[in-house]
């Protein structure tokens, strides 16, 4: 039951990721361009996601496929072959945080980096089910 409610939380993370992680936009790092917007149309490059128990590597999911449009009010539709999906997003520059809010669930990630054609994040969370302690992370790269 507990591998059961793993694969399922493994899945719906993943499938959460893909659908929303072009929304992780404007992060500092020496390569941001301080003009770049999150407005627009983002491809996916290459999507990692892992998923570990207990510290250990159980599966992992690359794709090379998909695409998020964001505009200015704050709201996103990404799409890929499950079809599309819509929700908002707030970016925290400081923190360089952004939280994205999609049918009921939110997501945090860091964005490592943003250019005026190149968009990066990475997003890590843990939760315990079970007593078991499940460890999904991401790392999200995107062009336009």
């Amino acid at each position: 039951m507990l591998r059961l409610k793993i694969n399922l939380l493994f899945m719906r993370k993943i499938l959460f990721f893909l659908l929303t992680g072009g929304i992780i936009l404007a992060g500092c790092s020496k390569d941001t361009e301080n003009n770049a917007s999150i407005v627009g149309t983002w491809n996916v490059n290459m999507i990692t996601s892992q998923v570990f128990l207990n510290n250990v590597l159980q599966g992992s999911d690359t794709t090379t496929e998909g695409s998020v449009e964001f505009d200015s009010d704050g709201s996103f539709t990404s799409t890929d072959s499950g079809g599309p999906t819509t929700g908002t997003y707030n970016y925290n520059t400081s923190s360089k945080e952004l939280t994205v809010i999609s049918g009921g669930d939110t997501s945090h990630a860091t964005v490592t980096n943003l250019t005026s054609n190149n968009l990066h994040f990475q997003q890590d969370e843990t939760q315990t089910i079970g007593g078991a302690t499940v460890r999904v992370t991401t790392d999200a790269d995107y062009s336009r």
